[in-house]
């Protein structure tokens, strides 16, 4: 069960509507995309579909939804990033259980191996692990025109968001040495006023499933 507290002020007897929104866990959603290829044509018609799942713990019946790329989870504060101090590392003193004298060959190769363990400590200390870059378009919204029921079973439910028919620059690419077959390419532009998101595409030629891929981030007006 889940309780909302609400206080509410008049100077009189009255009648009035409550209406409450409220931020909840446990629901999320993702783009699918269907790009049916007809070469002997020049198009390809792009189905756009999201995929909604959710676990609340409250079935969702007969609802409007909308989709939104926005994340409140994340809060309005950016990150702070802490300063580094970089400077000339300076290996710890080794300790010598005893004292000897040293002629000038041996010194010298002491301080050859000095000079390595510098080396390699140096190395150590100056490896860093490389950062992985993401994409993210603009923050829209997506109102589903038809009302829809989610139930609360954690499972993904499919539902149709836009379709369109673009032209496409159909050509064949092929690289022997690495892969023995050919693939047939469509450039395409994104006409929509908003960007694709990434996610993955079902490709289909004609009524065939042909295989899958992944999408990436497409602005409008990019290919």
């Amino acid at each position: 069960a889940k309780e909302i507290a609400i206080s509410v002020e008049a100077s009189g007897a009255a009648t009035l509507k409550l209406e409450v929104s409220y931020v909840i866990w446990g629901a999320t959603w993702r783009p699918v995309y269907d790009a049916r290829a007809d070469h002997n044509m020049g198009t390809v018609e792009l189905t756009y579909r999201a995929e909604v799942r959710q676990k609340t713990g409250e079935d969702w019946k007969d609802v409007k939804l909308a989709l939104s790329t926005a994340r409140p989870s994340i809060g309005g504060r950016p990150a702070e990033l802490s300063p580094w101090y970089i400077s000339i590392y300076k290996p710890p003193a080794r300790l010598r259980r005893g004292v000897y004298s040293l002629g000038a060959g041996a010194a010298a190769l002491e301080m050859m191996e000095k000079k390595e363990s510098v080396f390699e400590d140096n190395q150590q200390e100056l490896r860093f692990d490389q950062a992985q870059v993401a994409r993210a378009g603009a923050a829209i919204t997506f109102e589903i025109p038809r009302s829809q029921d989610i139930p609360s079973d954690g499972a993904f439910h499919a539902m149709a968001v836009d379709r369109a028919e673009i032209k496409g620059d159909y050509s064949y690419i092929t690289t022997p040495k690495l892969v023995e077959h050919a693939y047939l390419r469509a450039r395409c532009p994104n006409d929509a006023e908003y960007p694709l998101l990434a996610g993955q595409i079902n490709l289909l030629l004609r009524p065939d499933l042909v295989g899958t891929s992944h999408l990436d981030t497409v602005a409008p007006g990019e290919e």
